[in-house]
């Protein structure tokens, strides 16, 4: 009998481990189980990461829990993040609202516990669960999912095709956030071969040939892009001029024309600091952002307690994030309360931390993402934009009220909107064309 039942266990539970490689240098592995229950599935997802920065090995870690129905839709997740400066748990489940059904989430960082909901438009899936549902279409015939990520807490379209069948497995494009994943998979769902975003591969392999690490490439000089000329005392650029390959964010400091894209930094002192922005997402709290808390406004007041106008307070937070949050390398998911308490970390804490304060003194600011010329090449870099009457860039890491004219911006927001530019990422090209 006990064997029996033994055997029944193992016939309800598959498990599939995958090795991820960058470069060739292994970088980590996920393993995923799927366990039959009377209501579907709890589909458990490991995955580790090990990266070096600055020649220092980061190591990320994560584990989810997602509860599905028989068809795979999302009933209930838990997801918790771990690194060795940061720890993330957040839970959700779905429920019926008065019109629609809603994700209701709970995140819980920096010893703060922030709950939200998201409406929802659909049925909502894992990402690690859409193989077992590709694998029923047919060759050719587009199919869309809702796709729910706990890590940057967002619903994102999922646009997935088989390309191709060869013997026993299938070819899956997936399309999600600009970025295509090209996986080979058995034809009962089960990943085999994976190319992803940002060169990583992932193919299925032994737990102990999964489990087994290799040298962390740099990820900091890996991506950088090299300059044709030596651009002399960065820090004071005020115009940049440049003939670029790829997709090039247009905002208020940067124009596009064709492939010439012009950086100039702007100043405010010609600027009407009392004239108001109509979009309030630029002051709101976020399960990152945490710009309500009491913490961080009473920081903030403090700060900027011998501030004559907003733009006094702008360059009294900078100073005071760039002199008191050390700079070191980090794999986190940025939260401003959590850099409040370690008081250390890279541009990403220095930016999230930036906004948060100025967001609690009813500043609006944002979050950029882009490239930054540093050492005779463009590496990538996060910094800060607020509007006092116009949109002005603010760089906390570098202490830079005006952040120079090397900053080339390609996203702004959140995570998720700094996820869309994974499939740019190595495939961007810059060349100085002239600067001053």
């Amino acid at each position: 009998m006990h064997i029996l039942l033994l055997t029944t266990y193992y016939l309800l539970l598959t498990t599939n481990w995958m090795g991820m490689y960058l470069q060739g240098e292994k970088i980590g592995y996920t393993q995923t189980i799927f366990e039959e229950k009377n209501y579907g599935y709890n589909i458990k997802e490991l995955t580790s990461m090990t990266l070096s920065m600055m020649g220092t090995k980061k190591t990320l870690s994560s584990f989810a829990t997602y509860k599905v129905d028989k068809n795979y839709k999302l009933l209930s997740f838990t997801f918790e993040l771990n690194t060795e400066a940061q720890r993330i748990l957040s839970n959700g489940k779905i429920r019926r609202g008065l019109f629609r059904k809603v994700l209701d989430i709970s995140v819980n960082t920096g010893g703060k516990r922030i709950n939200k909901e998201i409406k929802l438009k659909g049925d909502i899936y894992p990402m690690s669960a859409l193989p077992k549902i590709i694998c029923r279409g047919l060759i050719g015939q587009p199919q869309e999912f809702l796709v729910f990520d706990p890590s940057i807490q967002a619903i994102n379209p999922a646009n997935c095709t088989i390309i191709k069948e060869s013997g026993d497995s299938i070819q899956v494009k997936t399309k999600l956030l600009s970025a295509t994943t090209l996986t080979w998979l058995t034809k009962d769902g089960i990943p085999l071969y994976e190319q992803q975003p940002m060169g990583i591969v992932a193919k299925r392999e032994s737990q102990d040939q999964a489990l087994m690490m290799g040298n962390a490439p740099e990820i900091l000089t890996m991506f950088a892009i090299q300059s044709n000329i030596k651009i002399e005392h960065p820090r004071e650029v005020k115009f940049l001029k440049t003939i670029v390959e790829g997709r090039f964010l247009e905002n208020e400091c940067q124009t596009l024309h064709n492939d010439t894209l012009i950086i100039q930094s702007l100043s405010p002192h010609k600027t009407n600091q009392k004239l108001k922005i109509k979009n309030q997402k630029y002051l709101e709290s976020t399960s990152f952002i945490q710009c309500k808390d009491k913490r961080i406004a009473k920081l903030a007041k403090e700060i900027t307690r011998s501030s004559k106008d907003n733009w006094d307070k702008v360059k009294d937070i900078t100073d005071w994030v760039s002199r008191n949050i050390e700079d070191a390398p980090t794999v986190t998911m940025p939260s401003a309360l959590d850099v409040l308490e370690l008081r250390q970390g890279d541009c990403n804490e220095h930016s999230v931390l930036f906004v948060a304060l100025a967001r609690a003194i009813g500043i609006p600011s944002d979050i950029v993402v882009g490239l930054v010329y540093i050492d005779g090449g463009f590496y990538y870099h996060a910094w800060a934009k607020v509007w006092v009457g116009t949109w002005i860039a603010v760089d906390p890491t570098f202490g830079q009220y005006i952040a120079d004219a090397t900053h080339i911006a390609l996203a702004e927001g959140e995570l998720q909107e700094q996820a869309k530019i994974m499939d740019i990422v190595g495939k961007l090209k810059i060349r100085v064309i002239e600067y001053k």
